[in-house]
């Protein structure tokens, strides 16, 4: 008779998100004067469903229809509509995962033309970068009255705006954000066109504070913190002035638990590195936390390495599925996902103490540290090195589990 023993000791660390959209409108007229109909400050607008999934990771947007490569933030908010139809459902917190403006498909307007430069910024007092982008609509041909805006993640030419008459039917286009306009609507006379600048705002305060961990089983000590660390360019992803992301920045380690960069890939992606301590003068050193907004750059610090994939027994993830029409359920207005990653008794191959662990939204098992992700650092309350002993007997599973909520 064989007996399987389950012989793993179980740590569980929790980290948040916040992402938020605001957004003001500007009417412009043919002698170049402008207009503000709703005044000159932000309003909030409502990330629906779908953006939320779309920005944890879990929305494979290559299989949905117009659109392109995950880009960061700045593809995410690539394309703009308006609605001037009558609007069938007066709810500005509708969420659903609708794939189209309530006012109907026939009366539309979509663009992605720019003529002002796109900007993004950074906060590194309380953790979050800030994209901006101005969408310039055609001159409507006759008068209109616009009921409704939404943000898509659509590609459409950047040298133009025009009106979509075939949204609707089969045809769907991920809303990101949808937001009605207050009172009547706005009304554009024959040759004014609307100018809509929107805000979208990812907030992660673990970039500057350090999140407390306190959590021991079986001897395995995993007392610490936790740090998303690494540069904003790398952790939010760049706009260009014309509002297209900046190529390089496409992977955005803000999601722990990620996608699989496959197209058709129906896996999501986890990594994890054990990092290494080592003893100088008879005290225990390992990576200390980067500055904000600065690389995290250690070498030769990962001993171990583990993923989420199809050859990885024992890691999984929930929900094990990232095909855009399995869509994570919402709790109110958060998202959350899981993951298990399980280091074997052969990983290391030796016992090894531990100084942490690494985390990055990748496929592949982490060889080494790469410049940004999630740092959790085994230490006391006074920032003592606390190394633990990775038992070649022993197998080492990590629970983890990350939301991001709307704000």
């Amino acid at each position: 008779m064989n007996i399987l023993l389950k012989r793993w000791q179980e740590k569980e660390l929790i980290s948040n998100v916040g992402v938020q959209g605001r957004w003001k409108v500007e009417v412009v007229c043919p002698n170049g004067e402008i207009k503000k109909p709703l005044g000159d400050e932000w309003r909030p607008n409502m990330i629906q469903d779908r953006g939320l999934n779309l920005l944890h990771g879990q929305l494979n947007e290559n299989s949905a229809a117009y659109v392109g490569n995950f880009g960061g933030l700045a593809r995410t908010i690539n394309g703009a509509l308006y609605g001037y139809g009558n609007i069938t459902m007066q709810d500005q917190g509708a969420v659903s995962y609708n794939g189209q403006l309530q006012s109907g498909p026939v009366f539309t307007a979509a663009s992605t033309k720019v003529t002002r430069p796109c900007l993004h910024s950074s906060d590194t007092i309380n953790g979050s970068r800030t994209i901006t982008k101005i969408y310039d609509f055609n001159a409507v041909p006759q008068a209109q009255t616009i009921r409704e805006v939404g943000i898509a993640q659509i590609s459409l030419p950047s040298s133009t705006s025009f009106a979509i008459s075939s949204l609707g039917g089969t045809t769907q286009v991920p809303i990101f954000s949808r937001f009605l306009i207050p009172g009547d609507g706005i009304v554009l006379e024959q040759f004014q066109y609307l100018r809509l600048t929107y805000s979208l705002q990812m907030s992660i305060s673990a970039t500057v504070n350090s999140v407390p961990i306190t959590v021991t089983n079986g001897g395995f000590d995993g007392t610490g913190s936790l740090r998303c660390v690494g540069t904003f360019d790398d952790l939010f992803g760049k706009i260009n002035p014309d509002g297209s992301p900046v190529d390089g920045y496409c992977n955005v380690p803000w999601a722990m638990i990620g996608r699989s960069s496959s197209q058709n890939s129906l896996r999501p992606a986890c990594s994890a590195a054990l990092i290494s301590v080592e003893q100088i003068n008879g005290v225990w050193t390992t990576p200390d936390f980067p500055e904000t907004n600065t690389n995290f750059a250690p070498q030769n610090v990962a001993i171990g390495g583990t993923s989420v994939n199809t050859n990885s027994p024992g890691s999984s993830a929930t929900p094990d599925s990232i095909r855009s029409e399995i869509m994570i359920p919402l709790g109110s207005n958060s998202i959350t996902k899981e993951a298990t990653l399980l280091f074997p008794a052969s990983n290391p191959s030796a016992g090894a103490y531990v100084g942490g662990i690494f985390f990055r939204a990748t496929q592949d098992s982490i060889t080494a540290a790469q410049g940004a992700g999630w740092y959790w650092r085994f230490a006391d309350g006074l920032g003592t090195v606390q190394p633990q002993f990775k038992d070649p007997n022993y197998a080492l599973a990590i629970n983890t589990s990350q939301t991001i909520t709307r704000i």
